[in-house]
């Protein structure tokens, strides 16, 4: 993996690719049929997401851990997804369909269908609706393209929130064609496909689409989960397919002097702000600083050293947390970029709960958002880290899909299972902070130090 870049302070949060062989890399995960997900399937075998603060600081889920097999999980369809063969006529792109308002109806509720389009460049999105869904229907859809068009594939329901996204079947099989299998879990009036290139590559081609649903599929239940944070440190900690490090034990001082001494209470802040994250959903945060050791049946978050341009990795994009044995590293002496702001024991306690908050997501299958006051979001500043995120509803990035959005609180109700009334009210309670927010002092404080780009 090329070393990550320093680069200059930035005043608008963006988000950028690294390229090799003219393939985006990006969120890798294998493709399960299943419940409302997301995913980005990387062009790389080295797929990596990240976010820089101050030009040479990042916030980065690192999408390169191995796809699981058809044996990992309940709801894996990976390498057994078979879509009939179509025996209607090819539905044919009519002039305007770019907008959910727009979408042509193509009914595949009988038999699977043949839709054939065109792709325009980096604006152009089309979206066809196949028309109401109910539980257990399970959509496939698989799409080939002329060889000038690397296209993207997203399912999104009557609301627009996104089902799954999608660029490739599956990388380690050699499928790098967009593919999508989803059963869905509850009733919806519209199920959209939309159509783009690639986001970040201009590319122009005609495309063919082959779609069905077909019922009575088995709805998955959502599976509960154990996250080990690691504050006593490790050794040859590997990420992927990055070079193994050697974790120190957390230090708070490592983050500035001025903390010295304030090791403990920074982690017990952080630990509880993560549960707090976490509490409507069925997910144990488990704590070295209170005793608690790896047993080889859970995913570990270790905090910990030094990156030169990185304040976290994670494995990757694990869609419906089917691999329940990942890892991530928070470089929590990187964070000495926040000593810039000045922050309080609480802020630094809370900029680390959101960063940790925000790897463990993408070790749920979490993908990354454009809101401030989101957790997955990769567009707050310095001082917007040192603020409680929390999961929500929010608009996809588009450097995942040009359109759409990632309903965080539904995704993790369905991969982990939980309290749905509790979820309610935290949604509400994280609705009524934007209103206030928004309407009292317009946009949230972003400082002079922004979530910026970094290359790899």
């Amino acid at each position: 993996m090329p070393v990550v870049s320093a680069l200059p302070l930035a005043t608008d949060a963006l988000e950028r690719f690294s390229h090799a062989g003219g393939h985006v890399g990006w969120e890798e995960a294998a493709h399960q049929g299943g419940r409302t997900v997301f995913v980005r399937k990387s062009e790389l075998w080295n797929a990596a997401r990240c976010f820089s603060v101050a030009g040479a600081i990042s916030v980065v889920g690192c999408g390169v851990s191995l796809a699981p097999d058809g044996s990992s999980g309940p709801r894996t369809t990976l390498g057994s997804s078979v879509v009939p063969d179509p025996t209607g006529p090819a539905f044919q792109e009519g002039p305007s369909n770019g907008a959910f308002d727009e979408a042509e109806l193509v009914d595949v509720a009988e038999q699977s269908r043949l839709i054939q389009g065109r792709i325009a460049g980096s604006d152009d999105v089309d979206i066809y609706d196949l028309g109401f869904v109910s539980p257990g229907d399970r959509i496939i859809v698989t799409m080939s393209a002329d060889l000038t068009l690397d296209g993207a594939l997203a399912l999104f329901d009557e609301d627009g929130a996104a089902l799954l996204v999608n660029d490739n079947r599956n990388v380690y099989l050699g499928r790098r064609e967009p593919f999508i299998d989803v059963v869905a879990s509850r009733f919806s009036s519209s199920c959209y496909v939309a159509v783009s290139a690639t986001p970040t590559l201009d590319d122009v081609g005609d495309y063919t689409l082959v779609a069905s649903k077909q019922p009575d599929s088995p709805v998955s239940e959502g599976r509960s989960s154990t996250v080990l944070l690691v504050f006593s440190g490790g050794d040859d900690v590997r990420i992927g397919r990055r070079p193994a490090v050697d974790v120190q034990p957390f230090d708070a001082e490592g983050i500035h002097p001025s903390f010295a001494d304030q090791t403990d209470q920074m982690v017990a802040e952080l630990v509880a702000m993560v549960r707090e994250d976490y509490e409507a959903y069925d997910i144990n945060i488990l704590s070295t600083s209170e005793g608690d050791r790896f047993d080889g049946s859970m995913s570990r978050v270790f905090f910990g050293t030094f990156d030169p341009g990185l304040l976290g990795v994670a494995e990757g994009v694990d869609e419906f947390d089917a691999d329940q044995q990942q890892e991530a590293i928070i470089f929590t002496d990187t964070f000495a970029a926040f000593s810039q702001i000045e922050p309080t024991v609480l802020q630094m306690a809370q900029a680390l709960a959101n960063v940790t908050s925000h790897e463990i997501g993408h070790l749920l299958g979490l993908v990354h958002t454009r809101d401030t006051l989101g957790i997955m979001d990769i567009t707050a500043s310095l001082r917007g880290l040192t603020a409680d995120q929390a999961f929500r509803a929010s608009p996809l990035h588009e450097t995942v899909f040009p359109i759409g959005d990632q309903d965080s609180i539904d995704l993790l109700l369905g991969t982990l299972g939980g309290d749905a009334e509790l979820a309610d009210l935290k949604r509400a309670a994280s609705e009524e902070r934007s209103k206030v927010i928004f309407d009292s002092a317009g946009l949230p404080d972003r400082s002079d130090f922004h979530l910026s780009t970094c290359g790899l």
